[in-house]
């Protein structure tokens, strides 16, 4: 994808326990976050709702990085909450990867995998701890759905 060499920064801004930016590739946009603290519901909700103001299509791409290994606090029914909450945002396909050095949290990713393939949501969570491997799998992602518009 020759767009991605320069991306257009559409939003940026520091919340609490997150800094983000939005970076437009072709059609799409992509979030980069990067945890800056400990992280909870509570505090993911202003995140997502300034993330959801940038997204221009139903499809949400995005990278959270968590390599300092804030506390991350995230449950069951947050995972639920936050799969109704982009739902009735718009999206219909979420495609996310979080890099983390804490292995015990795949299985939550494994579990979030569950909620969006028992959910209206389509999409594909991964769990990793190299930035290259996340970037790689946002990559398909975003070609995959690129692909299925000039189909």
């Amino acid at each position: 994808m020759q767009q991605d060499e320069f991306p257009q920064i559409v939003a940026s801004g520091e919340l609490s326990s997150f800094r983000f930016r939005t970076d437009r590739l072709g059609q799409e946009v992509l979030h980069r976050i990067t945890v800056t603290g400990p992280i909870n519901l509570k505090l993911r909700i202003p995140l997502y709702k300034a993330t959801l103001a940038a997204n221009p299509s139903p499809n949400y791409f995005c990278i959270l990085d968590n390599r300092a290994g804030f506390e991350n606090v995230f449950t069951y029914d947050d995972i639920v909450y936050l799969t109704d909450f982009v739902l009735e945002a718009g999206i219909q396909r979420i495609y996310a990867a979080t890099v983390t050095g804490d292995t015990e949290y795949a299985k939550l990713v494994e579990l979030a995998n569950v909620v969006v393939g028992t959910s209206l949501l389509e999409g594909a969570l991964l769990a990793t701890g190299e930035m290259a491997e996340a970037e790689a799998f946002v990559r398909r992602q975003m070609q995959a759905q690129e692909a299925s518009r000039g189909s």
